[in-house]
């Protein structure tokens, strides 16, 4: 009898390919999709329910009766925070009977338990969490190291508006030595998928090789951050420079400060906030300096069988 797998939440970029390319590989009335709004998904005869990572009480009993979960990682820096609600969200799935819990991470560390990132804190939390909870036999894991997505660049890239091309790019790094092995949401969204189906439906030589376990669904090719901003010059027709400055210069770019604003709006100071917020964000220059991202898995080719979208073909058709 078919497994019932539950994802959560079902929407946003992640989870929605997930949901999208899962619905494609059972029953639909083998799924139950939870999200904050279930106006949003759209698989007929689906299990819908109704839960939020903010609202702890959403969360219980929400998963009854899934025997699997996909449970796709809240969008934060606040690592403290992430990880409480991911550690609401699996508590619940444990309370609820759910037997395996497929953790969407991020591939910061490559296939290592540390990094220097402050992105990547607290799923390195969530995956010890995880660990723990698997040795006490309440459930078994996966995390699935998610690689950086193609279309995230702007992220790496001091917000870089590929619709308002600038000359320049400020970053604290220089652009060469460890690169990123960049791969597209939508082809993790669809490995992903992939790979919880065949566990689920009793693949035994996938469910030896992920359970209990971590899997790094990264790019089969390493770019460098100036190699990155080459494919988006030639999108664009013109030469982008990188001009490396130091963290405090760059964290007082006014763009920046204003994507970050969100975490210091309650703050006393919430410009000082945001830049603080900044910096925070800048050690991912370090890690990638590192080679934390330079690490490139088959993984990812395995799952979809054929070649993953590269970054060109990607940036190419924005």
């Amino acid at each position: 009898m078919p497994q019932s797998i539950a994802v959560f939440p079902a929407v946003g970029n992640l989870g929605s390919s997930v949901t999208s390319h899962l619905s494609a590989l059972t029953d639909h009335s083998n799924l139950i999709l939870v999200a904050r709004n279930t106006s949003k998904i759209a698989v007929d005869d689906a299990h819908l329910r109704q839960a939020d990572y903010e609202n702890e009480r959403s969360l219980q009993g929400v998963f009854d009766g899934a025997e699997t979960l996909i449970l796709v990682s809240y969008p934060s820096l606040q690592d403290d925070f992430r990880f409480e609600v991911h550690k609401r969200a699996i508590n619940a799935a444990v309370g609820s009977g759910v037997k395996h819990i497929f953790y969407s991470s991020l591939a910061f560390g490559g296939e290592s338990n540390k990094s220097v990132a402050q992105v990547m804190q607290a799923h390195l939390k969530t995956e010890a969490y995880l660990a723990e909870l698997a040795q006490s036999g309440k459930i078994l894991y996966t995390a699935i190291r998610e690689g950086l997505y193609n279309e995230s660049y702007p992220l790496y890239l001091s917000g870089y508006d590929i619709q308002n091309p600038a000359d320049e790019v400020k970053i604290p790094h220089d652009g060469g030595g460890k690169g990123v092995a960049w791969a597209s949401t939508d082809n993790l969204g669809e490995a992903t998928a992939k790979l919880v189906a065949k566990v689920a439906g009793g693949d035994k030589s996938w469910a030896e090789r992920v359970t209990n376990n971590m899997i790094l669904l990264s790019g089969p090719k390493s770019y460098t951050l100036a190699d990155t901003l080459a494919i988006i010059s030639r999108k664009v027709g013109k030469d982008i420079k990188i001009k490396q400055v130091s963290v405090e210069e760059f964290s007082s770019q006014p763009h920046l400060l204003k994507a970050l604003e969100f975490y210091s709006r309650n703050d006393d100071d919430p410009v000082a906030g945001a830049k603080d917020w900044t910096k925070r964000w800048a050690n991912a220059y370090d890690a990638i300096q590192r080679g934390e991202t330079t690490v490139t898995s088959n993984a990812l080719e395995e799952l979809l069988e054929r070649k993953p979208i590269s970054f060109e073909e990607t940036i190419m058709n924005i």
